[in-house]
């Protein structure tokens, strides 16, 4: 991967009102791609399947983070970035600001406007990356 254009991620820090984690950009460049599932996550509040990590690239699809961002900065929580998506069109975010700053969430879509509410999936993002696993080689 390459690294991604300074200015998508300025863009993207736009959308959200916070800067980007160095972690977080590195994983842009560097990290795994997680495509059109094949993978989950376990956490305390259960389990999950993950459809797409976001990412700054080339490609013109439905996974590119200053897209997603465009398109529901303004009803995720204060200083949620979307990071990940679940087959149902849930978002695993990473918070950048507030009380959880660092951790990252489950922010489900179907709810009221005024419902910010999320579940805790992992202390860091760092933890969250080593809680992914193959689907067929899940621990329950």
């Amino acid at each position: 991967m390459s690294a991604p254009d300074p200015q998508r991620i300025r863009i993207v820090e736009r959308y959200i009102g916070e800067t980007l984690p160095e972690e977080y950009i590195e994983y842009l460049q560097n990290g795994p791609a997680v495509e059109e599932g094949g993978f989950e996550i376990h956490f305390e509040g259960g389990q999950c399947g993950i459809r797409n990590m976001f990412r700054l690239d080339e490609r013109d699809d439905s996974s590119q983070l200053d897209q997603v961002c465009r398109l529901v900065a303004d009803v995720l929580p204060f200083g949620a970035l979307p990071i990940a998506e679940d087959w149902g069109g849930n978002f695993f975010c990473l918070m950048l600001a507030g009380a959880a700053a660092g951790q990252v969430v489950f922010w489900e879509h179907e709810r009221d406007d005024s419902d910010h509410s999320v579940v805790p999936v992992s202390e860091s993002f760092q933890q969250f990356l080593r809680s992914i696993v193959p689907e067929d080689n899940a621990v329950v």
